[in-house]
């Protein structure tokens, strides 16, 4: 499976089978769908224009492309369902487009998931996260872990609740691969075979602790002691649930092992839920400073 950074060469799709699904408003769905046609005159494309009447049992085999039209906004709730098709088809090219494009001969500008660059190391993993974000998740645990060692002389913990397949972790682990101190604990209720793949891919799985257990149950392992001999937490990830109920329940388990001056990062704002999270839980209190927003991940520090 091929993913691309912001041009894709339409050419390599002529003669294939491609699966495009529409998620977007019929006007402009109609556009882009007209020029796809145009830069891919020999492709045999299918159409799903309605998600929810999507059987994919009955979809014809073969396909080996799937093109995703999908607004920004609604990126995450499609993951699990592009999860499903590649699991069938095993796609060779998967290319998101939203209405940020334009087109250039051969090439149209989309936005998609991107490789990240992280002082020369290059992470290019599936997963619905920006370059500017894996970027900054690896900068501020680069500091978090460097600091709290020159202050303590003791590893900073990192707890990432949400870890899907592992781009967010290996942004991290490769965070305390460089300063060469600090304990990462990937929490995630099933971390699949892709994520200890994607781990080893990168020499990165000896500087992640895998923690398989529901958000709620890792907290009270964390508070007996059972994952950490230290209980404090110097920067905390919450990117699970991602309603409103799911992302305080993260908050309220994890949050008082956050340490005064600790981080605590949430991806995915923008989401109802996770808007209203963190104006809840953190902009109404006066526990919290420091607010701060990359992309879609928003920042706070705890006083």
């Amino acid at each position: 499976m091929h993913l691309f950074d912001t041009r894709v060469n339409f050419r390599h799709l002529h003669q294939r089978r491609i699966l495009v699904i529409a998620l977007i408003d019929k006007e402009v769905t109609e556009v882009i769908f007209s020029r796809l046609k145009e830069l891919i005159p020999r492709g045999d494309f299918t159409v799903i224009y309605d998600v929810n009447k999507l059987k994919i049992e009955e979809l014809p085999s073969g396909f080996e492309a799937l093109i995703l039209l999908v607004p920004q906004i609604l990126k995450f709730f499609y993951w699990e369902l592009t999860e499903i098709l590649n699991e069938k088809y095993k796609f060779h090219y998967i290319i998101e487009i939203d209405k940020s494009y334009s087109f250039n001969d051969n090439f149209l500008k989309i936005n998609c998931t991107q490789p990240i660059n992280l002082e020369g190391r290059i992470i290019d993993l599936f997963g619905p996260m920006k370059a500017a974000e894996g970027e900054f998740l690896y900068r501020i645990a680069q500091e978090v872990l460097q600091s709290h060692f020159q202050a303590a002389g003791q590893p900073a913990n990192i707890v990432e609740i949400g870890s899907y397949h592992g781009k967010s972790t290996a942004c991290f682990a490769q965070a305390v691969k460089t300063v060469k101190s600090g304990n990462l604990f990937a929490v995630d209720k099933k971390l699949d075979q892709m994520f200890y793949a994607n781990m080893k891919k990168y020499d990165l799985l000896q500087y992640v602790k895998p923690v398989e257990a529901p958000s709620k149950n890792a907290a009270v392992e964390w508070a007996k002691g059972t994952l950490s001999a230290d209980k404090n937490i110097h920067l905390l990830f919450i990117d699970g649930d991602h309603t409103y109920q799911g992302l305080a329940e993260d908050f309220d388990a994890w949050e008082r092992f956050v340490v005064p001056g600790g981080w605590i990062l949430f991806h995915d704002y923008g989401l109802p839920g996770v808007v209203e999270g963190v104006y809840q839980k953190v902009v109404k209190s006066p526990r919290f400073t420091q607010f701060g927003i990359t992309e879609t991940i928003f920042t706070v520090k705890k006083q």
